[in-house]
């Protein structure tokens, strides 16, 4: 009890330091599972296939501000190979796809500048869970139409006095590599997301084809002509080979079914719709949701080599969202970094507190040494009881971290802060302590007591017997 009390002041700061690694990283870690959470159950999936490119791409689009205006996100090249290879994947659950355009938004009598994600509504509703449409209906397969997200209509009702309805006509205006292009559709409803994300209240959401139309995308980019096709095309070529084989004086030998066609079957055939696999035409990225039980990180390594070949690239959630979800990485990082210089100056604390001990233990270590106590029962001493006070401390203060955190949580304080509800994916303060986190926390605590008696042991390994018996 005697050298406890000499320790104490040690304890309290390893006790301090330990309580406030565990909070922060457990408030970083609740921050990164939220935010996880929060993107991946609504616009980017566990996974992304991106096109190659030499820019940084999010499913916002280019990553560098300074050329975002003037940069056309690429299509996926080979979007019917990579889909055959995830189809025959069964570590993936589901996929969908998505297209990323830029317009002027006319509606009110206003112009707002929009972020647009063209989507295939069969598969894009059922994928992300955490949308919801709140007035009208969701898009629907081959019909054109425009969904504005909750703050986008109460924005426009604030601005102009007027709510958007479901049946309004919207304007739609942007300049693409092909030039001005301008199209009108209807309003289908009003949506939100689950949780309230910032960046996510400034899209809207439409069918496919209106924004390959804004990004002057061709309808089947990803369609590759025949080597009969491209061979027609040599310089060589005349013009009247290449009707040469198209007519003849004999007649095509038919099966006998079109003769039996009338003119009103027929006419009924070609004008059905005809029926089409999921995601046909061009898009810039597919949105994959990994089976249970698997790794986005493992399939990402798996798949890397075959989407390579393909011209594309799997992207793991934080990438495809961009730097908004960079940001809790980032914090994590600055706090560990502040910790880390706090630490260091905890340690050169504590390792004086712990000199001072040995220093007034001179006897006592001189008098062990007198009676045949060797440097390893020494060294055993000092290093013993400086450990146990940095464990008995690291585990008061993740006892006492925990304790703040279960008074926290019973009182379940709203958040105003729009960013932190982001963050935390929720709209109140809950946090869960994990037990690795309190782990790590115990172990760095007796690091630093360790760490700490590195000086102090070496001082009293110096002490002689003589000099001790004298001073005491």
């Amino acid at each position: 009890m005697k050298n406890w009390k000499k320790n104490m002041l040690a304890a309290l700061l390893l006790t301090m330091l330990t309580f406030l690694f565990f909070i922060g990283n457990t408030i970083l870690e609740e921050s990164a599972e939220g935010l996880r959470k929060s993107y991946t159950e609504n616009f980017t999936g566990d996974l992304a296939v991106f096109p190659q490119s030499e820019e940084s791409l999010s499913i916002f689009g280019v990553n560098n501000p300074a050329i975002g205006e003037f940069f056309s996100i690429p299509v996926l090249k080979n979007r019917r190979e990579i889909q055959d290879m995830l189809d025959a994947n069964d570590k993936i659950g589901a996929y969908t796809f998505q297209l990323t355009g830029f317009a002027a938004m006319d509606i009110a009598g206003r112009r707002y500048q929009s972020l647009i994600f063209g989507v295939d509504p069969t598969s894009y509703f059922s994928f992300f869970s955490g949308i919801e449409v709140i007035e009208g209906f969701a898009l629907r397969s081959q019909e054109k139409g425009l969904l504005l997200s909750e703050k986008q209509a109460q924005q426009i009702k604030r601005e102009t006095g007027r709510s958007p309805s479901p049946g309004d006509m919207v304007m739609l205006s942007s300049l693409g590599e092909m030039g001005f292009r301008i199209l009108e559709l209807p309003l289908c409803g009003i949506y939100r997301y689950r949780g309230d994300i910032e960046l996510l209240n400034e899209v809207a959401i439409a069918d496919a084809d209106t924004v390959r139309a804004l990004n002057s995308v061709m309808v089947a980019g990803d369609f590759t002509p025949s080597d009969e096709a491209v061979s027609l095309l040599d310089a060589n070529t005349q013009l009247d080979d290449l009707f040469a084989s198209q007519f003849t004086d004999e007649p095509e030998a038919t099966d006998g079914n079109l003769g039996d066609l009338s003119i009103d079957e027929l006419r009924k055939q070609l004008s059905s719709p005809r029926e089409k696999r999921q995601g046909e035409g061009s898009w810039n990225f597919m949105l994959l949701r990994t089976a249970a039980g698997t790794s986005s990180k493992a399939l990402a390594r798996q798949l890397r080599p075959q989407l390579s070949a393909l011209g594309a690239e799997p992207v793991l959630w934080h990438q495809a969202a961009g730097p908004a979800a960079m940001l809790v990485l980032l914090l994590q990082t600055l706090f560990n970094g502040g910790y880390l210089l706090v630490m260091i100056a905890g340690i050169i604390g504590i390792a004086n507190m712990f000199l001072v001990a040995v220093f007034r233990r001179t006897s006592e270590i001189g008098t062990l040494r007198a009676v045949g106590a060797e440097d390893r029962d020494i060294r055993l001493l000092v290093y013993g009881e400086n450990v146990a006070v940095a464990l008995v401390s690291g585990t008061i203060g993740v006892f006492l971290a925990s304790l703040l955190f279960g008074v926290v949580n019973s009182r379940a304080l709203p958040i105003d802060n729009s960013l932190v509800v982001a963050l935390l994916g929720r709209s109140t303060f809950h946090f869960e302590p994990h037990l690795d986190t309190a782990l790590v926390s115990i172990l760095l605590s007796v690091a630093s007591g360790l760490v700490a008696s590195l000086f102090p042991v070496r001082k009293a390994l110096q002490i002689e017997p003589v000099v001790a018996m004298r001073r005491g």
